[in-house]
């Protein structure tokens, strides 16, 4: 019997991809099997020959606490990942490890999960819990899951492709940083909870990444509690009488108006100013030529996140159905990256030509011939952005098309031709009783070749170059403005003034912000704000707004945990030298549990749980109101009930 083989896949649909491309590629049998579990459990996985591909859906392996000792607790493990309320998944993943150590057995196996760091630290776990060396694990590394590249990959790994260590401790590095304040911080705010009332089974479900988050909504909701105010510029004069002052703003009319310059007078020196013999020429005409390069980069996945917006596309439903679905079959590559750049090992070329005969409005010959290095990613193998791979059926939803066009079109500039048009620059002289007052320069643009402006889904007009000689008279125009008093003040003034009512902040808008302080993953983000709203923290769908709990937990945890954007600041620097330095961790692992057994020292338990539990009074009953915790939620109630 030959060498058989264990491929871990990381969902069903890429284990079923694998096996389908390794069955054709290896001219091999696919068949898909059933394992049954405990009567209960049936798991799906694939065989090909001697090769067996089983995918994990999601962390069958994770870290965990060990149990005993009082919190602050760091002592952890790896095992099979269990949850509270999850009885039938944790039977799943109980049955998908069992299946993984019997097919691991005189077996090779070979790592194919996704193509991130998550996907490093999954194979991680899991090769430590089947007793294999992580640091030799064969590794096959995809950003699709066509044909050309699952084959490519397998064949790598089978000439030496590896784990990426440097990548794995990095992503354990985070699970562990979650893991100790997620599980830390969460007991404290029970114990304290709990002492002043609330039930015995509340659990708060927050750490390094939510913390922060319900924070930013939170001061949000504040911002509309400030009284209004009104600043001034330091142009701005308080005036002793409210007589408003007038502006007199001259423009030329040339082929549309354009501001020169402005006059400030006073009421009777209107007439004058308006009597004046005011005269504008063309004095000089500039041409040229010029190349207009495109902006050359894809969508990463908070790019297209934040585009399907604009478009009525829910962001969360985008992520967790949209893309998936579009990458899983093959219309696009793998779309939870922060990568804007392209792999450099793909024929392009050829995968626009085939798109090109599907699609009327895409020219061949628009397209660069060499991808310019400037969007291509460093090494290969590594994150690389979305793009499509081939047009997927006119049958599918409207919002599944309209993102799969998005991301096309995002490609289809990024590698296109640049534009060519002419520039002209006309000058304009405006004279005022013979003496000279100002010029103003305009631009017009006549357009050769569109190259990429075809594609980027704005409107772009070409421009006509008007038939202007130097010398040309052009008409001058004059207009009055008056500049009115605010409370007797002259200038510029910005006035705030603020709605009472609570603020919806857009979840794309929210999603932005996390990428642009590094708060989550492109993975997880959308998850961590769902969870927020599941455990009644946050309310809304394409809008979230603070609840009066998540209100209360926020301010408390401003006060009395120290955990913010620093930390996750500072987890990304550490994340970025593992990668390099993997040898590091446990060194780097310390300063976590440090931060942690500091803020355990400084809270004061007691002051903690009576702001937890500081609601008011029972309408009914006039008995002090806690905090409840039931079903995954919380809620306000009564300490009187049953009674109440």
């Amino acid at each position: 019997m030959g060498l058989k083989f264990l491929i871990i896949a990381e969902k069903p649909t890429a284990g079923a991809k694998i096996a389908q491309h390794l069955s054709n590629y290896l001219n091999c049998d696919y068949e898909e099997r059933q394992f049954e579990y405990k009567e209960k459990i049936t798991i799906s996985y694939y065989a090909v020959g001697d090769i067996f591909v089983v995918p994990l859906e999601g962390h069958v392996i994770d870290t965990k606490l060990k149990k005993g000792a009082d919190y602050p607790k760091f002592q952890w493990d790896i095992g099979l990942k269990k949850k509270r309320g999850e009885k039938v998944e944790n039977l799943r993943r109980e049955a998908r490890f069992k299946l993984l150590k019997q097919l691991s057995k005189d077996a090779m196996v070979i790592g194919a999960t996704d193509n991130d760091e998550e996907g490093e630290v999954m194979l991680y776990y899991t090769a430590r819990a089947l007793g294999l060396k992580p640091e030799n694990l064969p590794r096959m590394r995809f950003v699709e899951l066509t044909y050309e590249e699952i084959t490519r990959a397998y064949e790598r790994a089978l000439n030496g492709e590896k784990l990426d260590m440097g990548m794995a401790m990095a992503g354990h590095y985070r699970h562990l940083s979650d893991l100790f304040v997620g599980m830390n911080i969460s007991a404290l705010l029970s114990k304290s909870a709990v002492n002043h009332g609330s039930n015995q089974q509340i659990q708060f479900h927050l750490g390094r990444v939510k913390i922060p988050l319900l924070r930013k909504l939170m001061q949000r909701r504040t911002e509309i509690m400030k009284e209004p105010e009104i600043r001034e510029d330091k142009e701005a004069k308080k005036e002793s009488e409210s007589q408003p002052k007038y502006v007199v703003k001259v423009y030329v009319d040339f082929y549309g108006l354009h501001f020169v310059d402005e006059i400030e007078a006073k009421p009777d020196e209107i007439p004058e100013i308006f009597g004046s013999e005011w005269k504008a020429k063309v004095v000089e005409i500039k041409e040229e030529k010029e190349d207009v390069e495109p902006i050359r980069e894809v969508y990463n996945t908070n790019g297209i996140l934040e585009e399907v917006k604009k478009h009525g596309i829910n962001p969360i439903k985008a992520q967790n159905e949209i893309l998936e679905y579009l990458y899983q079959n093959e219309y696009i590559s793998y779309p939870r990256t922060p990568s804007t750049k392209l792999p450099r090992h793909i024929d392009f070329k050829r995968r626009i030509e085939e798109m090109s005969r599907q699609i009327n409005w895409v020219d061949p010959n628009d397209f660069l011939e060499k991808i310019p290095d400037e969007l291509l990613v460093e090494e290969t193998e590594k994150h690389a952005g979305i793009y499509p791979i081939k047009v997927p059926p006119s049958t599918l939803p409207p919002d599944y098309l309209i993102t799969w066009e998005l991301i096309a079109r995002k490609f289809f500039t990024a590698i296109a031709k640049p534009a060519k048009r002419k520039r002209t620059t006309v000058t304009i002289k405006v004279y005022r009783d013979g003496l000279e007052f100002g010029e103003v320069e305009t631009e017009f643009w006549e357009y050769s070749y569109l190259g990429w402006m075809k594609y980027d889904n704005e409107f772009h007009s070409s421009e006509f170059t008007p038939e202007v000689k130097v010398g040309e008279e052009v008409k001058v125009k004059l207009s009055i403005d008056t500049r009115e008093l605010y409370g007797g003040y002259t200038g510029n003034l910005s006035i705030r003034k603020e709605i009472g009512e609570i603020r919806r902040m857009d979840v794309g808008e929210l999603l932005k912000w996390m990428e642009r302080v590094k708060l989550g993953t492109e993975a997880t983000r959308v998850e961590h704000i769902s969870e927020l709203r599941r455990h009644g923290y946050i309310e809304g769908e394409d809008k979230v707004a603070i609840t009066t709990i998540g209100q209360k937990v926020a301010e408390i945890c401003e006060r009395h945990i120290p955990i913010d954007l620093k930390d996750t600041k500072e987890m990304y620097e550490h994340m970025n030298i593992l990668k390099h330095h993997p040898e590091l961790i446990v060194e780097i692992t310390e300063m976590v549990k440090e931060r942690v057994k500091k803020i355990y020292e400084n809270v004061d338990v007691d002051e903690m749980g009576r702001e937890l539990n500081s609601l008011g009074d029972c309408p009914n009953c006039g008995k002090p109101c806690k905090l409840v915790y039931f079903n995954g939620r919380y809620f306000i109630g009564c300490s009187g009930y049953p009674d109440c």
